[in-house]
């Protein structure tokens, strides 16, 4: 049967549960080691032609982190082909050489998730040190190759003080938007919700008092309809 909609379809796929990092605010609580059977490549690859033949023209991908992967680029490269393709990744896996990479692949945008402004608040988040620097390296790697480059950061209690500063650094990296998500009780977060959550007056106190800095679009994604 083939599918019917109102308008082209856009998807996201979660590519991977595995991720080389261990973060407190992960969704998918995610792992170095797969938990159950993910999609071979040829399942991937053939899941690919299914959704472009049936009209969708975008594929949003995130994991886990995608790059984890070995088989990630030329699942990649396959997609870019044939519809708009736009990754979701930690960073800290894409050096210059990789950024190239990407960016032969036909990779359309890339985003990158910074939650905060200085190693100590991100690497708290992501559980691993170092991480803040490898970001903010794989952002500056992605927008020297040419890839149109945003940052992405869950709003919550630990790190909202830290908010104008991510605008500041992402705009200081070369991004082009930055996104401020909310928080879900979901994953490892459901255990610290009380710790990090705030309340939705807190959250649109802290998004009015944002000032992006000239040439820096700012993104809120607060309802399931925002096309943000």
């Amino acid at each position: 049967m083939t599918p019917q909609f109102d308008r082209p379809p856009k998807v996201t796929f979660a590519f991977t549960e595995t991720c080389n990092q261990e973060c407190r605010h992960c969704y998918a609580d995610c792992g170095r080691k797969r938990k159950r059977r993910e999609l071979s490549t040829d399942e991937w690859l053939k899941l690919i032609d299914y959704l472009a033949e049936n009209g969708v023209i975008q594929t949003y991908i995130e994991g886990g982190e995608p790059l984890h992967r070995p088989d990630f680029l030329k699942i990649l490269r396959h997609t870019s082909r044939r519809m708009m393709t736009l990754l979701r990744t930690n960073g800290t896996l894409i050096d210059a050489a990789m950024a190239r990479r990407l960016k032969r692949a036909g990779v359309g945008h890339v985003l990158v998730d910074l939650m905060g402004c200085r190693a100590e608040t991100h690497d708290w988040f992501a559980g691993v040190a170092g991480s803040f620097a490898r970001a903010c390296a794989g952002i500056r790697n992605l927008v020297e190759a040419g890839i149109k480059t945003d940052v992405l950061t869950i709003l919550n209690k630990r790190n909202a003080s830290e908010m104008q500063a991510i605008l500041d650094l992402a705009h200081g990296l070369g991004a082009q938007r930055v996104g401020v998500l909310r928080l879900y009780p979901l994953g490892p977060v459901k255990h610290r919700w009380r710790d990090l959550a705030l309340s939705l007056d807190e959250q649109m106190a802290a998004i009015a008092s944002l000032k992006p800095p000239a040439g820096l679009k700012l993104m809120q994604s607060w309802h399931p309809r925002d096309r943000n």
